[in-house]
């Protein structure tokens, strides 16, 4: 995080724009060297953190950067950060809870014992009682993984939403020709 002392003008810019668009003010703002913007919000108090890409930033004049503030602070006007935050955990666990049931082989290998027991008789048809539930596993991994997906197709529908949303919200600030202008830019 950079400090409100390094940046007091930028924070007091963003600061204004969160009053504008009636929302808590950012407690953080990041500078990276990404062509690129966003916000976040965490922890259960939900304290909103900008970063800004700088060399996004040295890009924009003035109206520009307004209107990227408005339109980042307004996702969390809508909420946006933390339905994502949900939605994708959704989707990772259900992914990964998939992954870690799927069974890599119906029939398991075992070794052969080249000297002929009962132990490795029995062993060796063993190995096929288990396939009904590898299929039985792999059904329900398969059926995780359609979970999954369906959260994620969620998740792409809402993010454009949001994205239309934040753009209306930020043009209401920004004006019309400056939100344009940034979207050409970016």
């Amino acid at each position: 995080f950079a400090s409100k002392k390094q940046l007091e003008e930028l924070y007091k810019l963003v600061n204004l724009v969160c009053k504008k668009l009636n929302t808590s003010e950012v407690e953080g703002i990041i500078i990276n060297e990404e062509f690129n913007a966003g916000i976040t919000e965490f922890g259960f108090s939900r304290k909103k953190v900008l970063w800004i890409g700088l060399p996004f930033w040295t890009v924009l004049n003035n109206e520009e950067k307004i209107a990227l503030l408005s339109h980042e602070i307004s996702h969390c006007t809508n909420n946006d950060p933390a339905k994502n935050i949900i939605i994708s955990n959704g989707v990772n666990i259900l992914m990964n809870t998939g992954y870690a049931l799927y069974p890599n082989e119906l029939i398991p290998r075992i070794e052969l014992v080249y000297i002929f027991s009962l132990r490795s008789a029995i062993l060796q048809l063993s190995k096929y009682l288990v396939v009904p539930i590898n299929l039985l596993l792999r059904l329900f991994a398969h059926i995780l993984w359609q979970g999954a997906e369906l959260l994620f197709s969620i998740v792409w529908l809402d993010s454009q939403r949001a994205e239309y949303l934040a753009d209306l919200s930020g043009t209401k600030i920004s004006g019309k020709n400056a939100a344009i202008d940034l979207m050409h830019k970016l």
